[in-house]
């Protein structure tokens, strides 16, 4: 048995000895069909994770669950069972079956939502109404049609319905309605294109004619304190801390609100009459240029935790940004999205993501650290091995030797890119970082890999497949050869 002291490859002299071990066809096999990044253990907490491949996802299309391609809302109930808002009406599914849920009238359902005791409300063009199971526990659509007085049953699409503490919410353009223990009252508001919000129980909404506003019982109150925030395009608002709003519009920007000066403790409700200041503070993000119609065209917010959220939209599929505004994940057809135009998305208990989409439903999984890359990030190649170091992330195929460049997002370049090497090899079996080197162990010898290049080792034998260290002898390098040489 040789060995090889490691001051040799420091210094770059000849490589003269070795040790073999045997390499399995088997775990080869397995490396090559994983794509897939590790997390890694060295890598300081507050330094970004730069492993933004896609993520597993799960796509479901028309033919699966029988019903239309385009999808508007998600919503999940205490069982853990998933309703979808579908333009051929609701859908049922367990994780195992899909069932459809007829409604009366115009079956296009574009919105649902879960009150404070189970029951799923639902809304479509022109009628809305609720759940419920039979008793050979088949589920039914309800209408609250006729709860309506007859001079208010002509309406459109009920864009979005909010549970409050006041009961359920339903919004349309011309009317809203709110139901409350089985009385359902007509309330004069126009809810506008946007996304409304529920934040301690409240509803916070755009309205078309009075701007930001609270709901209160059934009347509809302005919030003088937010005027300007609302400029007639479309608003998107959801709840992102104890009183803190998130707003994204589509005129270009993200802000933060803060309500807490308005919060009446001892009434538990919001009071716009108390005298307060700067309430909004902007959020600037890397994509503020692109969120206009013309572009991505934003559609929803949706937050995933307190510090990161997610958007959908008509034209990019979805995004992920934390607080600072530095987008964290695109994910699109490019990452394995059905659809690049998406109308709902829903956290689920799992904390997974479900996208209602123009082509289906999606089911994504963030809950899990896997990641996907693959051809278009720019690896050519079957995969190898993978490494990280020094903050660099370097893949190895039968190609070339990639290293991940800095992501920034752009409509052109929506998913994460490799580029190979400047100086490079391919065919490296193994990265091992020994004494603050990276080394790479290839089928054309030894090499050592600094930044955008791989420096051949001098004299090094060819074929080799592995690496290995011992605290026998900590001062040597072995190598693994083919042969048994």
């Amino acid at each position: 048995m040789c060995r090889f002291h490691r001051s040799r490859f420091k210094n770059n002299l000849p490589f003269r000895a070795c040790v073999i071990f045997l390499f399995s066809l088997a775990s080869l096999i397995f490396l090559t069909n994983s794509a897939q990044a590790a997390t890694p253990g060295n890598r300081a907490e507050n330094t970004p994770n730069p492993f933004v491949g896609a993520p597993f996802i799960n796509n479901f299309d028309a033919k699966v669950y029988k019903a239309h391609g385009q999808n508007w809302v998600t919503v999940q109930d205490r069982r853990g069972v998933l309703y979808f808002g579908n333009s051929n009406g609701i859908l049922e599914f367990d994780g195992q079956r899909w069932q459809a849920v007829a409604i009366t009238g115009n079956p296009m359902v574009r919105s649902l939502a879960v009150a404070s005791d189970g029951t799923i409300f639902y809304g479509s063009v022109g009628d809305f109404g609720y759940l419920r199971a039979t008793d050979t526990g088949q589920v039914t659509a309800v209408s609250l049609r006729d709860k309506l007085p007859k001079d208010e049953g002509v309406f459109n699409d009920v864009w979005q319905i909010e549970n409050t503490k006041q009961g359920v919410v339903f919004l349309t353009r011309g009317r809203i309605f709110r139901f409350d223990q089985g009385q359902l009252t007509a309330i004069s508001g126009r809810f506008a294109s946007s996304q409304a919000a529920v934040i301690n129980g409240t509803l916070i909404f755009a309205d078309i004619d009075r701007g930001i506003s609270l709901l209160d019982g059934d009347k509809v109150v302005p919030i003088p304190q937010l005027a300007g925030v609302f400029n007639r395009k479309r608003i998107m608002m959801a709840a992102f801390g104890a009183h803190e709003l998130l707003v994204g519009r589509l005129a270009g920007n993200f802000c933060l609100i803060d309500l807490a000066p308005l919060w009446n403790a001892t009434k538990r409700s919001y009071d716009v009459n108390r005298t307060a200041n700067n309430l909004v503070r902007p959020m600037p993000t890397e994509i503020d240029a692109l969120l206009n119609e013309n572009n991505m065209f934003l559609y929803k917010v949706m937050p995933i935790d307190g510090n990161t959220f997610a958007i959908s939209t008509v034209k990019a599929g979805i995004m992920i940004l934390d607080r600072t505004g530095k987008v964290l994940r695109s994910i699109n057809k490019n990452t394995g999205l059905m659809d690049n135009t998406v109308a709902g998305i829903m956290l689920d208990r799992h904390k997974n993501l479900w996208a209602a989409t123009n082509s289906g439903i999606s089911h994504i999984e963030l809950s899990v650290p896997q990641m996907l890359f693959g051809a278009k990030n720019g690896l050519e190649g079957t995969v190898i091995t993978v490494a990280y170091y020094q903050d660099r992330f370097y893949v190895s195929t039968f190609q070339d030797i990639y290293s991940q460049s800095a992501f920034k997002y752009s409509l052109k370049h929506d998913v994460p890119q490799f580029i190979p090497l400047r100086e490079g090899t391919s065919e490296i079996w193994q990265f091992m970082e020994v004494s603050g080197d990276l080394m790479a162990a290839s089928g054309r010898g030894l090499y050592r890999i600094r930044g955008d290049r791989a420096e051949y080792i001098n004299e090094s034998s060819g074929n080799a497949y592995c690496l290995g260290t011992t605290p026998r002898w900590p001062d040597h390098l072995f190598v693994g050869l083919m042969g048994g040489r």
